[in-house]
């Protein structure tokens, strides 16, 4: 049953832009997740809570929007692709630094592997018989 389900799992995921959507999810939880939380060490309270915050929600939700384009329409990629780009860049000025530029720059190689995906041909089932 386990290898069905990888098999299963193996067949989507080629079917669509896995890795591209997989950097603009992790770039938009990373974005998303610095803005609210709190890191204690005994008594000293870090935390980057700013204005970017709501900044913050917003380029995040553009970011997981276009991570469900990429992942279960795949034949709307390239504008997922590109919208979710300038969002990243946006962030970078909008969301503290955009997630501390790795969040930026997860989303960015996401939005261009998403762009560069192009679906595998299918062999022709009479490809054989027509040599």
């Amino acid at each position: 049953m386990l290898l069905s389900r990888a098999g299963t799992f193996r067949a989507w995921r080629h079917t669509r832009p896995f890795w591209g959507g997989l950097g603009i999810l992790l770039g938009a939880v990373l974005m998303l997740a610095l803005p609210f939380a709190t890191l204690r060490i005994g008594e000293l309270v870090v935390s980057l809570s700013t204005p970017g915050g709501s900044s913050a929600t917003l380029v995040a939700a553009v970011l997981i929007c276009c991570w469900g384009a990429a992942w279960w329409r795949p034949d709307v990629r390239t504008a997922a692709g590109v919208v979710a780009m300038v969002a990243a860049l946006v962030a970078v000025v909008t969301t503290n630094l955009g997630g501390l530029i790795i969040g930026s720059v997860l989303c960015v190689l996401g939005a261009a592997a998403t762009m560069a995906w192009t679906p595998t041909p299918r062999p022709s089932p009479h490809a054989d018989s027509q040599s």
